[in-house]
């Protein structure tokens, strides 16, 4: 199946509009096309709209600038908008991989300014995530429909059977993330927190899903202590190689609160998506909504939702997936998936 970049089409329509803009000689037809324009902003906030009405960038520029950004889009960090990125001062130089950067967010960081301070920065530090839970949920769709025998079994899950069967799904779309990816995550399915070797520290009946994330070498067995000394010192050197996460679902916790198996189905695969995006601002946070710089500072405030819920909610990380797992449910309604 092909995939779609939801915000290079929407970018693509809006260099359409621009040209139409530029041309169009009658004042109701140009304020026709403007609203067309501020319908389809990608940002959701009206910013090319407004960059137009104020004249503060002719169309013809933003033309150019936008169509640039498309030829190196695979440079942008995706927490950037694109349109951020068109207008960056230094696009004409960008030739290889960068991170976005938040002075202001560094320095908060340096100064061990307080913590509740630096959270309500990572709103505006992900102001790209409403665009990339559109992406992701529609990436997610795009592999459920790959494995429609596997989906069509699991929504019919028994209690008998559903440890195995959603094993078998999230285990297929869980090679496809990790193929796209080139990631390493390993999803467990359980019915309890207690019969599980990897659980969190503290967890109770509302615990649905864990993602633990870990920084060594996993060694396959077999190997003489000489290649395990020398892939631990690999690890040590290039930590970024050797990152692996384990994603798990309860879904013994998740058949408490949702028994029809249609909304339990739902459910679970938001929750496991919403793990797995954890994992990808633990293992590729330049792929996912965060970038390097924001994954990082919220790595040193983060704290669990057992010890400071509102704290844990308000976490860069945290925010994205849950964007993620509510826009994921709500297409898979609309998709009838």
């Amino acid at each position: 199946m092909t995939v779609n970049n939801y915000e290079i089409e929407t970018v693509l329509q809006t260099i359409d509009l621009l040209k139409k803009y530029d041309s169009a000689k009658i004042e109701t037809k140009k304020k026709e096309i403007l609203q067309k324009l501020r319908n389809i902003d990608i940002d959701k906030e009206g910013y090319l709209y407004t960059l137009i009405k104020k004249n503060y960038y002719t169309p013809k520029y933003l033309i150019t600038r936008l169509e640039k950004a498309i030829k190196k889009d695979k440079y942008r960090p995706k927490n950037l908008p694109i349109i951020s990125f068109a207008l960056e001062k230094d696009l004409d130089y960008v030739n290889g991989e960068f991170d976005t950067f938040d002075l202001e967010l560094s320095q908060m960081s340096k100064n061990e300014k307080d913590h509740n301070k630096i959270r309500e920065k990572f709103i505006k530090a992900t102001r790209n995530i409403n665009v990339l839970a559109k992406q992701f949920s529609n990436d997610w769709i795009r592999r459920l429909k790959n494995h429609k025998d596997l989906v069509d079994t699991t929504k019919h899950a028994t209690e008998k059977n559903a440890v195995n069967v959603y094993q078998e799904l999230f285990d297929a779309l869980t090679k496809d993330f990790c193929r796209e990816y080139k990631c390493k995550i390993r999803t467990v399915v359980v019915l309890n927190w207690e019969d599980c070797a990897i659980r969190p520290e503290k967890y109770s009946d509302e615990t649905c899903g864990y993602h633990a994330a870990y920084n060594n070498a996993f060694f396959a067995d077999g190997l003489s202590e000489t290649q395990i000394k020398k892939l631990r010192k690999k690890a040590d050197a290039e930590p970024e190689k050797f990152k692996i996460s384990v994603v798990i679902v309860n879904i013994g916790n998740l058949r408490k609160f949702y028994s029809r198996p249609q909304e339990l189905f739902y459910k679970a695969i938001g929750v496991f998506a919403h793990e797995a995006h954890h994992a990808l601002d633990f293992q590729k946070s330049r792929q996912g909504a965060l970038g390097q710089q924001v994954y990082d500072i919220d790595s040193k405030t983060y704290v669990l939702f057992s010890e400071d819920a509102k704290a844990n909610v308000a976490s860069a990380t945290e925010l994205s997936s849950y964007k993620i797992y509510e826009q994921l449910i709500q297409e898979m309604k609309k998709s009838r998936i």
